[in-house]
């Protein structure tokens, strides 16, 4: 493979060019060639540690919301769908690091998973556009299978995989960017960090705009949703499901944690650092994903299980996986008991 690498430097590529296929094609993902080299030349830097760091305290902010709406509904119901939260909790964070918006999606969630599927009641416009971003009904299928296979048809038909949730999220980059061009509002999230990559003098910005274009952005931000949303998600369900069933291993990770965290300047609860995150060996043993999800999933397990003890709800001794676009997942949900822990 070392020898023959110039033969297969590329994946498969659909060419999804026209119209809202656009933004597909215009991920880091979708291309190809010195297209892609150029692309990732600026994008790779933004995660790096030092990078990720800055976009900490939003992920912690979304963390506590989990945890506080969880143990909410832990102390009015049997038993919580922590599916359904994790997917919340997902949304949320993707919202305010990749598209710099407030989705709060756990906050209109009212855990009734056969009308919410996986974000919530529906009255965040983020949400709402996110869960039929990820439908694959027939029609998509039937889509995909004519866009691979008939490409020439479906250009001389005009016709696009992606429907109008991708106009929404289009819309609200460009809104998101215009206000960060316009004035000096610094969230330190992934918006900031393209921006700065694109350069800081105008020559910079000039000689990087082929590459890294507005619609790039839109792109990346999108792409930021399709890798980050369900997979971190399905991997909380999973470890939080384990967790659940190993009350030993449980409480192994609750005391590895302990360890290492600092209590709030205000005595508000326990102060989890980016450091000690970092440091948790046990805990980065039970989430493994790439960079950034792996800080998402691994701040909402520490605050999670350092607030409650876990425990399966009766009957999920089994579940029963289905599988999604490119992710098992849990197709029933992980239906767990949440016994809030007394700080001493």
């Amino acid at each position: 493979m070392v020898k023959d690498f110039d033969h297969f430097t590329d994946r498969r590529t659909f060419q999804l060019k026209q119209g809202r296929d656009k933004y597909l094609h215009n991920m880091l993902s979708g291309k190809t060639g010195h297209e892609w080299k150029a692309l990732r030349s600026l994008v790779s830097p933004i995660f790096t540690s030092g990078k990720i760091k800055h976009m900490y305290p939003l992920v912690c902010k979304n963390a506590d919301v989990l945890v506080a709406h969880s143990l909410r509904q832990a102390a009015q119901q049997p038993y919580v769908d922590m599916k359904v939260n994790f997917g919340c909790y997902s949304i949320d964070t993707i919202a305010s690091c990749a598209f710099g918006i407030e989705c709060n999606s756990l906050g209109n969630n009212n855990n009734n998973s056969s009308n919410n599927k996986n974000t919530g009641d529906g009255n965040s416009d983020f949400a709402r556009n996110a869960d039929v971003f990820f439908q694959k009904g027939p029609r998509k299928i039937l889509k995909f299978l004519a866009l691979s296979m008939f490409p020439s048809i479906t250009r001389l038909f005009n016709l696009t995989y992606t429907g109008p949730e991708v106009d929404f999220f289009r819309e609200v980059i460009e809104k998101a960017l215009a206000m960060r061009r316009e004035g000096d509002v610094k969230r330190g999230d992934f918006l900031d960090l393209i921006l700065e990559a694109r350069g800081t003098t105008k020559e910079e910005q000039f000689k990087n705009k082929e590459v890294l274009s507005d619609d790039s952005i839109v792109s990346q931000s999108m792409l930021f949703l399709v890798t980050g949303y369900d997979t971190t998600a399905s991997a909380l369900s999973f470890c939080s499901y384990e967790l659940a069933r190993n009350p030993s291993e449980q409480q192994r990770l609750r005391d590895e944690l302990r360890g290492l965290v600092k209590e709030g300047k205000e005595g508000d609860g326990y102060n989890l650092t980016y450091e000690a995150i970092m440091e948790a060996k046990f805990l980065n043993a039970c989430m493994n994903a790439m960079r950034f999800a792996l800080l998402e999933a691994m701040v909402a397990l520490a605050k999670l299980v350092l607030s409650a003890e876990l425990s399966l709800s009766p009957g999920q001794d089994t579940l029963v996986l289905e599988l999604g676009p490119g992710v098992i997942r849990p197709k029933h949900g992980v239906k767990l008991v949440l016994k809030p822990i007394v700080k001493e």
